[in-house]
């Protein structure tokens, strides 16, 4: 199964969109760590024009950063998040998300546990056979528009074993500029 880094990269590959190594970086989950991440890519020349933020609090850590640095959302840079929480709402502009069908995934793991614990003197299936792949949903609103030169992207490197709810140290951050496309 890939991660969300590498499903971005096969994604830009698609489009012939280059990315870049210097605009893959490691960032921990914290609102701090996404605020640092973005001030640096930000400030990079020429500038990213589009950010995907992969958890909550590197969104808010990014949304910081545009404030500081006197940029606005989406004129200057455009803003998607990951995963729907309720204080999007409250972001000015509202924010474009990409969410996860987070109840459908709670069910299917509850049943997979469920028959695994009924069934206990059976073998487990190997991971292929417990692997379950489910649909994300893009939410368009107000913090994403066409960039006004030729779109690149950057993104900050994960740790192989991404997940919302895996306890990892570092998550995701995608940025999109001018010239380069980086993750």
């Amino acid at each position: 199964m890939g991660t969300l880094l590498e499903g971005v990269r096969q994604a830009l590959q698609k489009a012939h969109i280059p990315l870049p190594e210097e605009y893959v970086r490691r960032v921990g989950w914290s609102t701090e760590d996404g605020y640092r991440a973005a001030l640096e890519i930000l400030q990079l020349s020429p500038p990213p024009t589009a950010v995907f933020a992969c958890n909550n609090r590197l969104t808010q850590g990014l949304m910081r950063a545009l404030k500081d640095l006197g940029l606005k959302c989406p004129r200057d840079v455009s803003v998607l998040g990951f995963d729907e929480f309720d204080w999007y709402e409250l972001f000015s502009p509202q924010l474009t998300t990409v969410i996860q069908p987070s109840y459908e995934m709670g069910k299917l793991a509850t049943e997979m546990l469920m028959q695994v614990i009924m069934a206990q003197d059976q073998p487990l299936q190997s991971d292929e056979g417990n692997r379950v792949v489910l649909k994300a949903q893009l939410v368009r609103r107000e913090s994403t528009a066409p960039p006004p030169t030729v779109v690149s992207m950057a993104v900050t490197k994960a740790s192989p074993a991404m997940s919302p709810v895996a306890k990892s140290s570092s998550s995701d951050v995608v940025l999109a500029g001018t010239e380069k496309m980086a993750v």
